[in-house]
């Protein structure tokens, strides 16, 4: 062999040994880096995890428009981290720390469903024992699944009021019966029941579905987009005027035997469509609920023609008689007003991302499954007896993870690669909110936020906490 061949040989041979010397160097970094990755944040050191999360969450709020955010985290059963970021009211200086209390909506579902089984574990429930639903009996375990009437029992818009401790109970849907099942079982009110169940035992001190008046000005300030308060708004009252005017119509037609409709039949109408949406509207959100989202569209609808008049005047004079595209007389003057409500729109399309605060829900108007207020503190430490199975025989609590074969029991589920996740959501008007507990790993996230516009935020962050892949989405 030529002196070149054997050069060339020997530099292949050291090329493909430093080739797999490399590749095995990297090998168990590379497996670091995987099992780094597949337990999420929560498996990370905890001082890691808070530097990257101080990183992460206030900028991700500040590119959400999220004024206040908080967060625990449990690993391996025990709570590791918790802490706010931003403010519990972006019109003022109050910060969100974890014990800030939040609306965490149908959160409380799987309180209630904790409390359920541990009067199921006293024998004082049956998983069978029927439960009142608007006129139907289900067993509670199919309440607890979310399998009965489920335009009631997932969103709460079927509602039905009774009393419990001289307060109104607002019921949403099976979780409403549930509650007065419980109360008969014990001669108790719902809250008490709960409490000696669950909040006591868990140390959830600052927790209830009911707070004095004093506390609710403690709990964060909800805010919605303005979007979404003009929607509650316009979207019922278009669609009840969509029926209205057919049946105003025929009703002038037949009944009046006119042939067209004059200027009133048009106002009776639309005030009678008006009437019809806002009656079940302020039921549904509550009346002071509903006296905020109509000043948001009175005062959006002033300020849209406040600024279309400006822009029409100013249109007007700045385009002279016979120049420009407005010509001269009555037509320019058209022209003008037509681009003037035009940019007026344009304008208000600005700001209807903007976010708008939405009252405090009363204290003394306790909705089941609805209304819990808690904090990340309190629903980290929940977290952290659902996993030990704090007093609750393991049995049952296992018949609530459900294993993944079987629906869970207060809570839904997720098939993941390692296995599946419980989680449930709570949002409420001017809040969201997140639960998402892997039972097999014994990690869990509790996120709470005081806007609506962080729905995404919230599984964003649950997937880089908790490790799921690629971006963790509710199924």
């Amino acid at each position: 062999m030529r002196p070149s061949d054997r050069a060339r040989v020997r530099a292949s041979l050291i090329g493909f040994c430093l080739v797999l010397l490399t590749v095995l160097a990297a090998l168990p970094g590379a497996q670091a880096s995987d099992a780094r990755v597949d337990g999420g944040m929560a498996r990370w050191p905890v001082g890691d995890m808070a530097r990257a999360l101080d990183d992460y969450l206030p900028r991700r709020m500040a590119e959400e428009d999220v004024p206040g955010l908080a967060v625990a985290v449990i690993r391996k059963g025990v709570l590791v981290f918790e802490k706010g970021y931003g403010l519990a009211d972006a019109l003022g200086d109050r910060k969100v720390s974890a014990n800030t209390l939040f609306e965490a909506g149908a959160l409380g579902k799987s309180v209630a469903a904790y409390t359920a089984m541990r009067m199921v574990g006293a024998r004082l429930l049956t998983l069978g024992e029927p439960v009142a639903e608007h006129g139907q009996a289900v067993p509670l375990r199919q309440v607890l699944e979310g399998k009965g009437r489920r335009a009631g029992i997932v969103s709460g818009i079927w509602q039905s009021r009774g009393r419990v401790a001289g307060a109104d109970l607002v019921m949403a849907g099976g979780y409403g019966g549930l509650a007065r099942v419980m109360e008969d079982r014990v001669d108790a009110p719902f809250e008490r029941i709960v409490t000696a169940y669950v909040f006591k035992p868990f140390d959830m001190l600052s927790s209830g579905y009911r707070l004095p008046e004093a506390l609710t000005r403690s709990v964060a300030r909800g805010y919605v987009p303005l979007w979404q308060a003009l929607a509650a708004v316009f979207l019922p009252w278009l669609a009840m005027l969509a029926l209205a005017l057919p049946l105003a119509f025929a009703a002038v037609h037949f009944l009046l035997d006119r042939i067209r409709m004059v200027p009133r039949d048009f106002v009776i109408a639309t005030a009678g469509a008006f009437a019809a949406a806002m009656v079940p509207m302020g039921l549904f959100i509550g009346w002071p609920m509903l006296a905020a989202v109509l000043a948001y569209a009175i005062t959006f609808l002033v300020c849209l023609g406040l600024a279309g008049f400006l822009f029409w005047r100013f249109l007007a004079l700045v385009y002279r008689p016979g120049q420009g595209v407005l010509r001269r007389g009555h037509r320019g003057e058209e022209r003008a007003l037509v681009f003037g409500v035009l940019l007026a729109l344009i304008a208000g399309v600005f700001f209807l991302e903007r976010n708008v605060p939405v009252p405090t829900l009363g204290g003394n108007e306790p909705r089941v499954a609805l209304s819990l207020r808690s904090s990340a503190h309190d629903l980290g430490l929940f977290a952290e007896g659902f996993l030990a199975s704090k007093g609750l025989d393991p049995a049952l609590r296992d018949m609530m993870i459900g294993g993944g074969r079987e629906p869970a029991l207060g809570f839904h589920t997720r098939s993941t690669r390692d296995g599946f996740t419980l989680w449930q959501l709570g949002d409420r008007p001017g809040f969201s909110s997140l639960v998402v507990v892997h039972p097999l790993r014994g990690d869990a996230v509790v996120l709470l936020a005081n806007t609506n516009k962080a729905a995404d935020l919230v599984q964003e962050a649950a997937a880089q906490i908790m490790g799921m892949e690629a971006g963790w989405r509710l199924p």
